[in-house]
C-alpha cells in the first residue's frame, strides 16, 4: 500500500509541473469556462478520497469557495457492486463539478485515478466538447454537442437575463428540431413575478443566431398542494 501511495504521489507530482488540475475562467458574459488547454491533466486524487472516506464513510463530495458543489462517487466491479469502498474491486472513480451558473462537468476516472472521459451538461442538456482520452492524457475522441447551435446556451441564458429572467437559476431550456422551418431551435421559459399577475414568459429562438421566432406569455404554472 506504501507502495502504491508514493507511485501516485509521483504522477500527482509530475502532473503538477505541466500545468494545474483546472482552471475555471470567467467568460466576458458572466458564464463559468473551462481552460480546455489545463485540463487534459485533471486527475482523481485517491489517497485523499480515500482520506475523506475514512473520516467519514457517508462522504459524497464538498463545496469550494467559489461556490462549485464538487461531488464524488467510486463504481465497484459488478461482482462487488453496492458494496463497501475497497480500491481492489474499484473500476472507476466519478466526480461531478455543479457550477453556480446552471452548468455541470461530470469526469469519468479509471482505477489509478487517470482521466478518461469529460461531459459537460445544462440541467438535463447535453452541451460542450465531450471528451475520450488514453492513459496519457491524449484525446482520442471528441464530439461536439453544441454543432449545431451557434447561438450558445450561454448567449440564450445573457438573453433571458434581458428578459426579466434568469435561466442560470430558475425556467426551462430545451432544444428540439424544427420539422416544417427544417432549423434547430430553443424553447425557452420562466416564471415572471409581475406585481399585478405573475406569467410564464415563453419564447423560441433560432439555434445558429438567436432570432427571436416566437414570443408567448402564459398563465404560470400551479402549485401543487
Amino acid at each position: 500500500m506504501k507502495a502504491y501511495y508514493y507511485l501516485f504521489s509521483i504522477i500527482m507530482l509530475t502532473l503538477s509541473c505541466n500545468s494545474k488540475s483546472q482552471d475555471l475562467t470567467e467568460s466576458g458574459k458572466g458564464v463559468t469556462k473551462i481552460n480546455e488547454k489545463k485540463m487534459t491533466v485533471k486527475i482523481f486524487n485517491i489517497p485523499e478520497y480515500e482520506k475523506k472516506l475514512k473520516a467519514n464513510p457517508d462522504y459524497t463530495g464538498y463545496k469550494t469557495k467559489e461556490n462549485v458543489l464538487v461531488e464524488q462517487n467510486y463504481m465497484l466491479d459488478d461482482q462487488h457492486f453496492g458494496g463497501d469502498y475497497n480500491p481492489k474491486y474499484v473500476i472507476e472513480y466519478l466526480q461531478t463539478e455543479k457550477f453556480p451558473d446552471g452548468f455541470a462537468d461530470f469526469y469519468i476516472f479509471n482505477k489509478d485515478g487517470i482521466l478518461v472521459q469529460y461531459e459537460r451538461y445544462f440541467d438535463d442538456i447535453e452541451t460542450g466538447v465531450w471528451k475520450k482520452y488514453n492513459r496519457e492524457g491524449k484525446i482520442i475522441n471528441q464530439e461536439n454537442k453544441d454543432v449545431n447551435y451557434s447561438f450558445s446556451i450561454a448567449d440564450v441564458i445573457l438573453f433571458s437575463k434581458e428578459n426579466n429572467g434568469n435561466l442560470s437559476k430558475s425556467g426551462s431550456l430545451k432544444r428540439s428540431y424544427d420539422d416544417e422551418k427544417k432549423i434547430y431551435v430553443y424553447v425557452i421559459e420562466w416564471v415572471v413575478k409581475d406585481e399585478e399577475k405573475p406569467y410564464t414568459q415563453g419564447f423560441v429562438l433560432k439555434g445558429d443566431n438567436g432570432q427571436i421566432m416566437k414570443s408567448y406569455r402564459k398563465d404560470p404554472p400551479r402549485i401543487k398542494m
